[in-house]
């Protein structure tokens, strides 16, 4: 009986042992094959972020040369307005200083056809104005006496100068002087006009002639206001001069100066100061 017991353990401790190496054994190929499992699921989720990685690379190469060529587009465009931008202004620039210059020429030569009013002028002022007035208003034939000294200085000739064209190209100082020469030449012309008509002296008023000249050339005011009748024909060459020094001023691309701008407001100040004069003869007859 003992031995019969003793072989049942035995044989059910061999049952048993063989169990727990079959077990064993399912357990190891379990393990491998999660681990089997795992290694192909890393593989696969890594091959697939590596495609999708590389897509991502090649999208973002792909903008990335898209937008370069945008940029390069854009700044060809840019490039483009530039030089156009830049060739305008040039053009524009050519032909503003060719015009300054046309405007220049026409000016002088303005100031070139008012010196031939330069004999009238020196009559005028070589005359005792108010001596001269008076003997005018009482004596015809002296009055035709003046008309013939004077009748080689044509007043339609006079009115013909005009130099309007060329301001907008001219600096205001420039365009102050030429304004104020031909003011001068344009009071002698009034001087003249009121004494072969026998007018009243009192009409034509020589103080505003004297702070025009004054006030284009500083420099000479103690002379002006010396000379005052006589100041137009003394400083008609000097004022041509100053305008001659701001035209050459001009040419050779001098920008106007606050001093400047300030002096020709003064001196257009003075000139409508002597027109005004000149407008009340002219209201007279």
């Amino acid at each position: 009986m003992s031995q019969t017991i003793d072989t049942i353990l035995t044989v059910v401790a061999s049952e048993i042992g063989k169990l727990s190496l079959t077990s064993a054994l399912v357990l190891v190929v379990l393990w491998l094959a999660r681990n089997m499992i795992e290694v192909r699921l890393k593989s696969s989720v890594q091959s697939e972020f590596d495609t999708k990685l590389e897509r991502l690379r090649s999208e973002l190469r792909q903008s990335e040369e898209s937008l370069k060529a945008i940029v390069r587009a854009k700044e060809a465009e840019i490039d483009a307005l530039r030089e156009g931008s830049m060739s305008a202004l040039a053009t524009r620039r050519v032909a503003f200083e060719k015009r300054r210059m046309e405007a220049c020429d026409h000016i002088w030569e303005q100031v070139s056809n008012l010196q031939k009013f330069h004999g009238l002028v020196t009559i005028i002022s070589a005359m005792n104005i108010e001596e001269v007035m008076q003997r005018a208003q009482a004596n015809a034939a002296f009055r035709e006496q003046i008309r013939q000294i004077t009748s080689a200085f044509k007043e339609e000739e006079f009115y013909k100068v005009e130099g309007s064209s060329a301001q907008p190209y001219l600096s205001d100082l420039a365009w102050a002087l030429f304004n104020a020469y031909k003011t001068v030449v344009a009071f002698a012309f009034a001087q003249r006009h009121i004494l072969i008509n026998g007018m009243e002296g009192n009409l034509l008023n020589a103080h505003p002639l004297v702070r025009l000249l004054t006030a284009a050339l500083p420099d000479q005011a103690a002379e002006i206001e010396r000379l005052g009748d006589l100041a137009g024909a003394r400083f008609l060459p000097d004022l041509g001069q100053n305008l001659l020094i701001e035209l050459k001023r001009l040419l050779d691309g001098k920008a106007d100066d606050e001093a400047g701008i300030m002096r020709a407001a003064e001196l257009l100040i003075r000139s409508r100061a002597v027109q005004s004069v000149m407008n009340n003869v002219a209201a007279q007859g």
